[in-house]
């Protein structure tokens, strides 16, 4: 059953979706976005992929002119597989070309369509291998994970049928490679997408904190690790403390902070303990979290060592110190550059021996923190002076971001730029030597705004504020997920060749991808970059994969 703001937007795109003449089946890539008023130009009835062992082959399926009414049936000759009704999601604005939404007279070259339009981006599981036509369209995407070969080529048949009316077979041929992904954890690379914890979690019907809260929160979690998040982004839990002063609350952080490592997540980083005085991002100061005078006044800059000296012993004595990042305020720019510094000496006297993490705004705070992370092209800009810092300062670490910034052609994960972009981004980070990349938008949709409704608020690029989709049964995936998770894969399969061959990782990545606004958003050259990659590691050289045997790619009328 569907949420109630679901079911008008869905029933939109079913209207809007555009029926051919007769019925007609294709394959496309899992990485070519599909739209309602997608059509196959020919008929595709084979698509080949190339996976790592241990790896993830998909493929979608785009089916037209079915008779509205009657439910299309599908299945596949492969046990495991799983089905998800690809649904389409609103773009009302286009992205702009510098960040944020395109002005008034401004006009993005980079976006993939002209706002409005409608995109298949929300993944709907499917468990009975049958699925409405709505006006006569169908796109649906095909996840494998366990394949009836440790190595070499198998062909997957997929079968269509609409009653008497219509069936199709297609065929999608998978080649496995036997090389393995190494598994997500403190080895892998760092990945951070941020969570709300508890807006979000209203649209499921769940009070703060009660064992259904911690039970979604547990499904959200699992969706991030899929997509090899290892790094989790906690909420300010506080309460009061036994002289009546806000302190962590210790017995909720211990409940989360054991669901997420029971699942998987390696680090953790602890809430920003500071925020701009006002909500004003150009102000000169900032105000700890649990408020009065700003720091920098003798009572602020006491708040601030009471806070963080709360929050380090609770790290201490729950023995998390060795994972633990601590925020101290987001994005501090050339405005506050001298107040945020003062703060981080502050947050470091509580905090001894704790990393400190931040997303910022300008090069003039970067040798303050452990870990700096600027946006992909702040990094870009500055690239000689990063790479000098950290190796300077041993276990120093350079992260990057991207949120709302930037746009146009720098590579980010929005509803308007290539579904090829969000993967490219970990192809950018290995060649950079980044050592994590940090997102914002998980999740962060609430009773006034979801992902389903064509105007944000918050008027944020589309797709900027969330991964994820909410349903009445839990989280949906995305495309974009999907896409993010095989970049990480890509990204862990370069460094393990990079161990072996840095000169022929980097000159496989390169290839296709040189830097974070210089790379190819062409899914053919990726595939065969891809391929090249894991043929390096696996030590074969593939030959083309044999014709299907029991594959017809007739179509019945």
């Amino acid at each position: 059953m569907l949420l109630p703001f679901q079911c008008a937007v869905l029933a939109t795109a079913a209207i809007a979706a555009v029926a051919a003449a007769a019925p007609s089946a294709r394959l496309t890539d899992a990485l070519e976005w599909l739209y309602p008023d997608s059509a196959p130009e020919s008929v595709t009835e084979a698509m080949e992929t190339d996976v790592p062992a241990n790896g993830v082959a998909e493929v979608n399926v785009l089916v037209t002119g079915l008779a509205p009414g009657e439910p299309l049936r599908f299945s596949c000759d492969v046990s495991g597989a799983e089905w998800f009704r690809l649904r389409a999601v609103p773009v009302s604005r286009n992205t702009g070309e510098t960040g944020m939404l395109e002005k008034p007279g401004e006009t993005n070259p980079f976006v993939t369509r002209d706002a409005p339009f409608d995109v298949f981006d929300a993944m709907e599981p499917i468990q009975d291998n049958s699925t409405d036509t709505g006006a006569g369209s169908v796109a649906l995407r095909l996840r494998l994970r366990r394949f009836p070969v440790v190595s070499g080529p198998f062909t997957v048949t997929i079968r269509l049928s609409q009653g008497d009316a219509f069936a199709a077979d297609l065929a999608f041929r998978v080649n496995v490679l036997p090389v393995a992904v190494p598994p997500v954890g403190p080895d892998s690379f760092k990945y951070s997408n941020w969570m709300d914890y508890r807006k979000a979690f209203s649209l499921h019907g769940v009070g703060d904190w009660t064992d259904a809260h911690f039970d979604m929160v547990a499904r959200y979690v699992r969706l991030g690790i899929y997509a090899r998040q290892n790094v989790a982004f906690l909420p300010g839990i506080l309460t009061p403390g036994e002289d009546g002063l806000p302190v962590p609350d210790e017995a909720r952080y211990a409940r989360l902070i054991a669901l997420l490592r029971s699942e998987g997540i390696a680090f953790l980083e602890g809430p920003h303990l500071a925020r701009f005085t006002g909500g004003n991002w150009s102000a000169s100061t900032f105000t700890p979290i649990t408020g009065g005078p700003p720091a920098g006044t003798p009572e602020g800059d006491a708040e601030l060592e009471r806070l963080a000296a709360a929050f380090g012993a609770m790290v201490a004595s729950n023995g998390w110190s060795d994972i633990w990042y601590q925020h101290v305020a987001d994005e501090p720019s050339i405005n506050n550059a001298t107040a945020y510094c003062a703060a981080v000496r502050i947050v470091r006297r509580a905090m001894p021996g704790v990393r400190l993490l931040d997303a910022i705004d300008t090069t003039d705070v970067a040798d303050a923190i452990d870990a700096p992370c600027p946006k992909t092209d702040g990094y870009e800009k500055n690239r000689a002076a990063y790479a000098s810092a950290k190796a300077a300062q041993p276990g120093r670490e350079t992260w990057c971001y991207t949120c709302c910034y930037p746009g146009g052609r720098w590579l980010n994960r929005f509803l308007d730029s290539p579904l090829l972009n969000p993967l490219l981004l970990s192809w950018a980070c290995f060649l950079n030597g980044i050592d994590g990349y940090l997102h914002w938008g998980f999740n962060w949709f609430d009773q006034k705004w979801s992902p389903f409704d064509a105007i944000d608020p918050w008027k944020l690029p589309p797709g900027d504020r969330a991964l994820v989709y909410p349903s009445s049964d839990g989280p949906w995936p995305s495309a974009r997920l999907e896409a993010i998770r095989q970049g990480l894969e890509d990204l862990e399969l370069l460094r393990l060749l990079a161990r072996r061959d840095p000169a022929r990782a980097d000159a496989i990545a390169r290839r296709i991808v040189r830097g974070f606004c210089d790379y190819d958003a062409d899914i053919p050259a990726y595939r065969a970059a891809r391929r090249e990659l894991l043929e390096e590691l696996s030590g074969i050289t593939s030959s083309p994969l044999p014709q299907s045997q029991g594959a017809q790619g007739s179509q019945h009328l």
